[in-house]
């Protein structure tokens, strides 16, 4: 998320650290021996159904407090704030 945004709308008192979540939630399949593909519609409307999404947002990633599905099932990979703007 951009730090425009966080510094806008996020309340500071609550010491926040915003992260981006990226879950790949749609199976991918073979298309007829043409190469692999997930189905667009799964990618964009399977959210609500994958504990995986809400988990690090509610309970963060990368660290001892994160949920277990999150350390089980989820690669955390931090990026250095510079890059991150």
């Amino acid at each position: 998320m951009p730090v425009e945004w966080v510094d806008a709308r996020v309340e500071t008192r609550l010491c926040p650290r915003p992260i981006n979540v990226f879950v790949e939630i749609a199976p991918v399949r073979n298309l007829f021996g043409l190469g692999e593909v997930a189905n667009p519609l799964g990618a964009h409307t399977s959210d609500d159904t994958d504990e995986r999404v809400a988990a690090p947002i509610a309970r963060g990633a990368g660290q001892p407090a994160a949920a277990p599905i999150v350390r089980e099932r989820c690669r955390f990979r931090e990026v250095e704030a510079a890059l991150a703007r």
